[in-house]
């Protein structure tokens, strides 16, 4: 293999089709359309596109003495910067309006994250498992762009002195960094999987996958049959990637290895000739949308993220209607970026010399960084909103409503920042042998009840085994971290059978699929001689119930959080209540006959505080009432 191949310097719309196979699975995947469950890999696909192209032009400018490091930062600056900040002056308005004080600061913090290409960072710190949801932050998207964006500010040094001083072994040394890095991402994944999802070092062997095939030859790919096979094989790896993975898998690590490696063999084996899948991919409506694939990006997720929050587009319309006009309205807003932000920014103009395009740059973002600094200045404005909506908007800073213990975070509630060392069993599986014992075991909607019970029935000793994102229930499901499942084993295989408590409550997250798990687990635990509590499915909303809430006193519309209630839990409801009332000795709470019998579900816990501090998860008053209303049917002594 020759670091230096003679590979055709003509334009691969092959290249520009695989962009919009990525742009649309991100999108897709956003938009929750079409069951792409995996389509976050289009980020990982655009890293390997990325590196590709980008090495490929640094290497030519190395070989032939023309690389300039003022040349390569200029060519960034009009690729990146006109449309970035076209979105933001766009987004920032927009969130005038809708967003709220608290939303505002952090939104403001985000900008001037992705101004200074810092958004993987600044995310990275907003990772805790009851921060806000992704669906309140419309710059969220922007981390990839500052995780490429830190890549390019020390990989074009760091090829050009490889380059000029170890040229032989440039393919070895990169080699060996993408080795480094790929381990790192695997060893993160497990251990610490924030860190591995937003840092650079944990990707920057995907986008050196692009880098390599751009500097070395494979002559394999000149065979027609071998290129086939390739493009096939890759394309088959990516479309695996979409549609098996979703958003359970523990991620990056192993599991970016398919779509990278998918992405790679179609760019490699294009350089040699046409294959049955890079006609496709070249395709004019699949290279168009390559083409505005950058812009598609920047404005698809703000787009969605305020009209899940029903207050721009067509509130009120069918879920499907609103995601096809959603679609539709993110592609006409790319098209116009694209042509009249994108197109004439990105080639110099008479007058537009380097330094001109340099101080535009710098003076464009300074703007907007004062504009950020000065909605924090002012805390987020909130004269923007009424003091009431003010007040219950400030359950978002605060979902519980008080200080973290009430889940008891760390020590008997696990979020995915921690190991199953973090486990506390002495205090959080401490037997009292004068008092009932009950075991709350599940996942965070298990961890809600132990405040509220734990207050209302002093007499009773609640221990309690809780993990995020991991269902009671003897099978966790191949979607399911392995934390997660050697949790429940533990717990469920281990635990049980030798310390059987007088009573279990189990809670979790349910979806139809749980039914079957369930009904095993609730004959496994009978055969134990345990009486059991099922907690149905909780209440749930589309956006937090505090912003919900916020926003019906701003527009005056009592009605508003009622609208944004997903439906499909109440059939879940009653499926999980007939599946208790046909299994032995299973009391069964039904949160919507605690909380919907009269009609409209109760939303308040008093006037000022919201029954749930989030789209699902109960506030500390809320735990209490709910806790006060089970004795109807099931009373610890």
């Amino acid at each position: 293999m020759s670091t230096t191949p003679e590979k055709s310097k003509a334009y691969r719309p092959d290249i520009d089709g695989l962009r919009a196979v990525a742009v649309i699975s991100v999108f897709l995947y956003h938009l929750e359309a079409l069951r792409v469950t995996g389509g976050f890999v289009g980020v990982d696909i655009f890293f390997v596109i990325s590196g590709y192209l980008i090495t490929s032009i640094l290497a030519a400018e190395l070989r032939t003495g023309r690389f300039s490091i003022a040349a390569f930062y200029e060519r960034r600056i009009r690729r990146i910067v006109p449309a970035l900040l076209a979105m933001l002056i766009a987004t920032t308005a927009t969130a005038w309006i809708f967003l709220l004080p608290s939303e505002m600061v952090s939104y403001s913090h985000s900008l001037l994250a992705a101004l200074f290409s810092a958004s993987n960072f600044f995310f990275y710190s907003q990772a805790g498992y009851f921060d806000a949801p992704s669906a309140s932050k419309p710059l969220l998207h922007t981390w990839s762009l500052a995780v490429e964006e830190q890549f390019y500010l020390f990989f074009p040094l760091l090829l050009a002195f490889i380059f000029r001083y170890w040229r032989r072994s440039l393919v070895a040394i990169l080699g060996f960094i993408s080795l480094l890095s790929l381990g790192f991402c695997i060893w993160a994944t497990t251990n610490h999987p924030s860190f591995a999802f937003f840092w650079p070092f944990t990707r920057a062997w995907e986008l050196q996958i692009g880098s390599l095939i751009a500097l070395v030859n494979l002559p394999i790919f000149k065979s027609r049959l071998v290129r086939e096979a390739g493009t096939l094989t890759g394309i088959g790896l990516i479309g695996y990637s979409l549609f098996v993975y979703t958003a359970y898998i523990p991620f990056p690590g192993i599991a970016a290895l398919p779509p990278c490696l998918g992405a790679a063999l179609i760019i490699a084996a294009g350089v040699y000739g046409t294959s049955m899948v890079g006609k496709l991919l070249s395709l004019r409506p699949v290279v168009f949308v390559g083409l505005i694939s950058y812009s598609l990006y920047l404005w698809h997720w703000p787009v969605i993220v305020y009209q899940k929050m029903g207050l721009v587009l067509f509130p009120g319309a069918p879920r499907q209607v609103e995601k096809g006009i959603t679609l539709l309205i993110g592609f006409s807003v790319a098209v116009l970026s694209w042509y009249f932000v994108e197109r004439p920014f990105r080639k110099p103009k008479g007058g537009s010399s380097r330094p001109k395009v340099f101080a535009w740059a710098a003076a464009s973002t300074a703007a907007m960084a004062l504009t950020a600094l000065v909605l924090l200045m002012g805390n987020g404005m909130p004269s923007r909103f009424p003091a009431r909506a003010v007040q219950i908007a400030s359950y978002l800073d605060n979902p519980d409503g008080a200080d973290r213990w009430h889940y008891r975070e760390g020590e008997c509630f696990l979020t995915s920042a921690d190991n199953l060392t973090d486990f506390k069993p002495a205090s959080c599986l401490h037997s009292d042998p004068t008092r009932e014992n009950i075991l709350i075991l599940g996942d965070s909607h298990a961890a809600q009840l132990d405040y509220g019970l734990q207050t209302t029935y002093p007499n009773a000793n609640f221990m309690q085994a809780t993990a995020s994102g991991c269902k009671p229930t003897l099978h966790q499901g191949l979607d399911r971290n392995q934390v997660c499942v050697h949790f429940m084993d533990s717990m469920l295989k281990d635990y049980l059978p030798n310390h059987r408590p007088q009573r279990i409550f189990l809670a979790g997250r349910w979806n139809d699929s749980d039914l079957e798990r369930i009904g095993e687990t609730l004959a496994y635990l009978k055969s134990l001689g345990i009486k059991t509590t099922l907690f149905g499915p909780i209440m749930q909303y589309d956006m937090p119930l505090p912003r919900l809430l916020a926003m019906a006193i701003k527009a005056n519309d009592p009605d508003l959080a009622t609208a944004h209630r997903q439906r499909i839990y109440l059939d879940l409801d009653a499926k999980m209540s007939a599946l208790a009332a046909s299994s032995w000795d299973v009391e069964y709470v039904s949160y919507f006959k605690l909380f919907c019998a009269n009609g409209p579900c109760q939303q308040y816990a008093d006037n000022l505080t919201p029954l749930q501090g989030d789209m699902e998860h109960l506030t500390g008053p809320g735990s209490l009432i709910m806790a006060s209303r089970i004795g109807a049917v099931v009373r610890p002594h």
